[in-house]
């Protein structure tokens, strides 16, 4: 996320962190792969999300429901901020991205409004990307194309300014649909 913000001259600060325990090595198929384009992940661990992460963010995003449950229990502040991240991009077809101008908060509350917690229990793979941690290099490969395509649509919705919203349709309109369940989560910041 952090490099797709750079590419459009923005600014904003991107954690990224998980459910699990921290301090878990890179599994290789992901230093494999990420070094293929030239990014070394060799030395990283993983670290646990926080109560404060959660709290310091302006947005939190998971890549499955279930995360997003067990962030929004962490913090009753967590809920109006967090999302999944297919879930935010589908709530945009109805609110669209970012005015401008208007202040990152303003239009996360815009996306926000009229959501439930009814609204995500169970799992949907409409609104979730596949997580292949303990998969093949092919799972972790399908991932990052995924990842990739989802994390440029929200920097474009994020950053690159609208002058009129979207007109108000009869919801939001789901992102093309997928499978797999994710056991890590993102909190970026910004």
């Amino acid at each position: 996320m952090g490099k797709r913000i750079r590419e459009l001259g923005a600014t904003a600060g991107v954690t990224s962190a998980g459910l699990l325990e921290g301090g878990r090595p890179c599994p290789p198929e992901v230093i494999e792969l990420m070094g293929l384009i030239g990014v070394d992940l060799s030395d990283r661990t993983s670290r646990q999300v926080s109560i404060d992460d959660v709290d310091r963010s302006h947005l939190v995003l998971t890549m499955e429901r279930q995360q997003l449950r067990e962030v929004a229990i962490m913090t009753p502040t967590a809920w109006p901020k967090t999302f999944t991240l297919k879930e935010l991009i589908g709530r945009c077809a109805s609110v669209g991205g970012r005015l401008e101008g208007e202040p990152v908060e303003s239009w996360i509350a815009r996306v926000h409004d009229g959501r439930e917690p009814s609204d995500l229990l169970g799992d949907a793979p409409i609104d979730e990307v596949a997580d292949p941690y303990g998969g093949t290099t092919e799972e972790y490969a399908a991932t990052e194309i995924e990842l990739e395509a989802v994390v440029a649509e929200l920097a474009r919705l994020l950053f690159v300014p609208a002058s009129v919203p979207p007109e108000p349709t009869a919801g939001p309109a789901p992102p093309a649909e997928r499978s797999g369940r994710s056991r890590r989560g993102l909190v970026r910041r910004g």
